[in-house]
């Protein structure tokens, strides 16, 4: 008689180095995501990929669910000196204001 165990966990975000072990579902709900900037500021950018290319700093908010293929951009190794995490958002918005990231990927709700 063998027996398995399956672990099950919602919620877990997808990453790259949990697809090693992990079998996720089809993603089934998705929460849209901006990327803010200053309308004042000088950068024009059609995509998030193009923006991390250009060498922008990019504040994202620990513990916030991205959707899948924002996760594994922002996971990306070649990624990682651009990504600011920070745990609250006002602490994002100060340091946009300040001009320590150069754009935030947050929710339009968030915004209005």
């Amino acid at each position: 008689d063998q027996r398995r165990s399956i672990r099950y966990d919602d919620g877990a975000s997808l990453k790259s180095e949990r697809k090693e072990f992990a079998h996720y579902s089809h993603t089934y709900r998705g929460h849209p995501h901006v990327l803010a900037i200053k309308q004042d500021s000088p950068i024009k950018i059609q995509t998030l990929k193009v923006f991390l290319d250009a060498g922008h700093k990019l504040g994202i908010l620990i513990g916030w669910h991205y959707t899948d293929q924002l996760r594994l951009l922002l996971d990306d190794p070649k990624y990682q000196a651009n990504i600011v995490a920070v745990s609250k958002f006002d602490l994002m918005t100060k340091m946009h204001d300040y001009s320590r990231i150069d754009g935030m990927l947050t929710k339009p709700t968030v915004l209005a």
